[in-house]
């Protein structure tokens, strides 16, 4: 059995749903939305990737595929691209100036999300923290233009990120905890949380959610002239 392969995206994905899905657990099947919202999401970043053209910048690598290995599992992603800015550049080296390239990270969203991202950043999007982070160790890249679309109405949060937002061990000994569980044939862990986001939306909730307490049935005598309910414990008559 070779090392089980891991997509970036889903480096900072719930350990219980990621286990599941390397397991080969039948996942509840996806809302026709969500394809909707991908194919959205598609069609934003091609629009920003030529804004950012118009703009003065020369992305390049589109969807070029990183490969990190680490000793129980492979981490796999395809980035969005890399850019350098007309006038950027860096410290020379070998007497030539070198350009300056950023990784490039294109995000769209409802403006529920939107406000979501505004509002916390990175804390409201821990998965998002976790790919960039794979994205940048992956690329060698030191900093990252990060944008952040609107959906609704076309704002954009734009950044530039000089440092990654999560360690990278952290991310490793998440993995590695999940990859130790799929060698023994085992789901991590359920942590499931009825008012967490991610669990109310996970795709894997059914394997987390606590079976229903079915009560036993309460006999429930009459006397059988008056006909007034007795009371199971005294057999007493009740007049509710």
């Amino acid at each position: 059995m070779g090392k089980p392969v891991i997509r970036m995206s889903e480096s900072g994905k719930c350990a219980r749903a990621l286990s599941a899905k390397l397991l080969g657990y039948e996942p509840t099947p996806a809302p026709t939305w969500l394809e909707t919202s991908a194919n959205e999401g598609i069609w934003h970043e091609m629009r920003i990737k030529a804004e950012l053209v118009e703009q003065g910048y020369s992305p390049e690598q589109y969807q070029d595929e990183y490969v990190l290995d680490f000793p129980s599992f492979h981490l796999v992603g395809h980035i969005d691209g890399i850019v350098t800015e007309d006038g950027e550049w860096s410290a020379y080296a070998s007497n030539k100036p070198m350009p300056l390239s950023k990784l490039l990270e294109i995000k769209s969203m409802s403006q529920f999300e939107f406000d979501r991202w505004m509002r916390g950043n990175f804390k409201e999007f821990p998965q998002y923290a976790s790919q960039i982070t794979c994205y940048m160790e992956a690329t060698g890249l030191a900093e990252c233009l990060y944008i952040v679309k609107n959906r609704n109405n076309g704002y954009e949060d734009r950044r530039v990120l000089t440092e990654k937002p999560m360690y990278m061990t952290k991310i490793i000994g998440h993995l590695t905890d999940v990859t130790n569980h799929i060698l023994g044939n085992q789901l991590v862990p359920k942590d499931f949380d009825p008012q967490s986001l991610e669990c109310r939306r996970c795709e894997y909730k059914h394997l987390c959610i606590p079976e229903p307490i079915v009560p036993e049935p309460v006999l429930i005598k009459f006397c059988p002239i008056c006909g007034l309910r007795l009371c199971p414990i005294c057999e007493g008559k009740r007049n509710d």
